[in-house]
């Protein structure tokens, strides 16, 4: 089994999935020829916008609240949860995991399960251990952190500069994007289209990264026997709903993301999910789980083979004073935002932080205005937002997601009708709501029950 979880992969980013504009045809050729082999591909929705909730939920199964990994600056995955790596051991898989640059480290707890937790670096190592495969179970989870600024034209993509119209200078760093992450700066057209071509140039590198990893499990002569998962943690924005980069908001560029499926021959299992529903990249779980031979538990969203309740939840915590939750049906979202505080000077502290040179200085350390979003966040419940001494204001939004952009809906009803059930599945198997300071992880809502 080999699992490949990607950093700020949108879906449309992908040259051979639906919804591909015909700019990037021929831009991601290894994914391309993947997904021709794969038993199921298409767009996902991710458990979160940023990061660390998000792999936390591919690693576990769990939502953010559930799993309660939600910021980078807190404590990881808990020991008491029971990861992916830990099941596949359980049902007799040697597991290894080969993971890249900033989301290494073990404070993170991301190695859980595995017997064998390297960092990826340029992923050689990686791709050698994948050709050395034979016929025992193993398990082998990658992470890229190839989609980060700074963004760099290097190479083949250098030289097919004509299909990035607008791009110019080597590189995009994380101080340019960052201006345009607040949304009272609008990204002007010439901009995003620079912008955009500089993220295509590095989704071309990240595609011929997973070739070599790909060519590394043919080489072992296991292809046909493998199961081969490829899943992004979440997208990237470049102003599609008025801000630049991730963690901002649940928005369809941040949120839908590429995941592709490739079952081992004759397994005799079958993909079917009902057209134009949204499918959970949290379901890459169980389907693992149970190709080796366990279950999941009733916490856990259900497998690629089993039928699963419509929509699917989504959330982010901390965000410029706000915890946002979203749940997608068909092509609606309905959005709840509760912002239990707000900073003037939030987006200049964060592209302070980020190397960028301030026209007029902060006055006072770019870390202090995060740092006290973070000490109300922390005594605030993430989903009423009601708590003593708090002004917290929450806004509801129905929204239908169109081949031209975001829409909003008037309809009461169904806009009534989706919050109720956001509500409901977002306590379902959760701790109660309690604010994050305080919030009790609980054992039974994790973990697949072995078979006899």
């Amino acid at each position: 089994m080999l699992l490949i979880t990607v950093d700020g992969l949108r879906a449309d980013a992908v040259s051979a999935l639906p919804g591909a504009s015909d700019e990037i045809r021929g831009l991601t050729p290894h994914l391309d020829a993947l997904i021709a082999d794969a038993d199921w591909a298409g767009r996902a929705i991710a458990p979160s916008t940023a990061t660390v909730p998000s792999i936390a939920s591919l690693l576990t199964g769990l939502r953010p609240w559930q799993h309660q990994a939600l910021l980078p600056d807190q404590a990881g995955l808990s020991e008491e949860l029971l990861t992916l790596g830990e099941a596949l051991q359980g049902l007799g898989y040697t597991t290894s995991a080969y993971v890249s640059g900033y989301w290494y480290p073990r404070g993170y707890g991301y190695q859980q399960g595995f017997d064998q937790y390297r960092a990826l670096n340029r992923g050689s190592r990686a791709a050698g251990h994948l050709a050395s495969l034979g016929a025992e179970a193993d398990f082998l989870w990658i992470h890229l952190e190839a989609l980060q600024p700074p963004y760099r034209l290097r190479g083949r993509v250098r030289r097919q500069l004509q299909v990035f119209p607008g791009t110019s200078g080597d590189e995009l760093t994380a101080a340019e994007l960052e201006t345009y992450r607040n949304p009272l700066v609008p990204l002007p057209p010439e901009e995003q289209r620079r912008f955009l071509a500089f993220y295509r140039a590095d989704v071309a590198i990240l595609d011929v990264r997973i070739g070599r990893l790909l060519k590394g499990l043919r080489e072992s002569g296991q292809w046909d026997r493998s199961t081969v998962v490829v899943v992004a943690a979440h997208g990237e924005e470049f102003g599609e709903q008025g801000q630049v980069g991730h963690s901002n908001n649940l928005g369809p560029a941040t949120l839908e993301v590429p995941l592709i499926v490739k079952l081992p021959r004759g397994s005799g299992r079958t993909i079917q999910l009902p057209p134009g529903e949204p499918v959970a990249a949290a379901r890459v779980w169980a389907t693992l789980v149970e190709l080796a031979g366990g279950s999941a538990a009733p916490a856990v969203p259900p497998s690629l083979f089993a039928k699963a309740p419509p929509g699917v939840v989504s959330e982010l915590y901390l965000a410029d004073g706000a915890n946002h939750f979203s749940l997608v049906e068909g092509r609606y979202q309905l959005l709840r935002e509760v912002r239990f505080g707000h900073e003037d000077d939030y987006y200049r502290a964060r592209r302070r932080l980020a190397g960028a040179r301030l026209p007029r200085p902060l006055d006072e350390p770019a870390e202090e205005v995060l740092a006290r979003l973070w000490r109300v966040f922390e005594r605030t419940p993430p989903f009423t937002g009601i708590a003593p001494g708090v002004r917290s204001k929450v806004r509801e939004q129905l929204v239908e997601w169109t081949s031209t952009g975001v829409v909003p809906v008037d309809d009461a009803e169904r806009r009534r009708v989706m919050a109720a059930e956001l509500e409901r599945r977002w306590r379902a198997f959760a701790p109660p709501e309690e604010p994050p300071a305080s919030a009790v992880l609980r054992r039974p809502m994790a973990g697949p029950d072995a078979p006899p």
